[in-house]
């Protein structure tokens, strides 16, 4: 059998695969980082999400306290409790402590 005779490679085909040598370990860097990025922002996302469930569920206990400060019954408790007034018919029997 006859040795096949190496191809010596020209310089432009060393330098064309340095190229692109180069190039693939820019993309892959790029990648990386933009994987990098993708990751922090979906789990920054993610926690906005929590967030904003956790303010609309306060939001809704202010409108549902809203709605109950408006009742006759919590403003008949407040005039009770600190304001210290009675119903028309009602006799107010005051005992000392002391």
């Amino acid at each position: 059998m006859a040795a096949k005779p190496k191809r010596k490679r020209s310089k432009s085909g060393r330098f064309i695969g340095a190229i692109l040598a180069v190039f693939s370990v820019f993309v892959a860097v790029n990648i990386a980082i933009q994987l990098n990025t993708y990751v922090e922002l979906k789990a920054q996302k993610q926690e906005l999400e929590e967030k904003i469930a956790e303010e609309e569920q306060k939001k809704e206990e202010y409108n549902n306290q809203m709605e109950y400060y408006s009742t006759d019954e919590y403003i008949e408790k407040i005039a009770r409790e600190q304001l210290g007034l009675v119903m028309p018919d009602e006799i107010v029997f005051k005992v000392d402590t002391d």
